[in-house]
C-alpha cells in the first residue's frame, strides 16, 4: 500500500513538472556559413548530422557543421518573436 501511494506521488510530480513549460532553447550556427543562424527546442545528432525544425521558417534544416548553444527563454523570444 505504502509503495503505491510513493508510486502515484511521484508519478504527480513527473506530471506536474512536464506540464509546467520546462523547455529547453537553443541557437544553432551553421560553421560552415556563418551567415546561418537557426533557432529550435530539440535537435537530434547521429553521427556528426545535426537535424532539427528551424522555429522561424518551419523548415526541417540537416547540417555537418555545425555549433549548438544552449540560450535563455527571453533570447529565444527575441529572435523568434521578430
Amino acid at each position: 500500500m505504502r509503495r503505491n501511494r510513493i508510486l502515484i506521488a511521484a508519478a504527480a510530480c513527473a506530471l506536474t513538472l512536464g506540464a509546467s513549460g520546462c523547455s529547453s532553447y537553443y541557437r544553432i550556427r551553421d560553421t560552415a556559413n556563418t551567415d546561418n543562424t537557426y533557432y529550435t527546442k530539440s535537435y537530434k545528432s547521429r553521427k556528426g548530422v545535426l537535424s532539427f525544425k528551424d522555429a522561424r521558417t518551419g523548415a526541417k534544416v540537416t547540417m555537418q557543421n555545425s555549433s549548438v548553444q544552449r540560450i535563455p527563454r527571453d533570447e529565444w523570444n527575441g529572435a523568434v518573436d521578430k
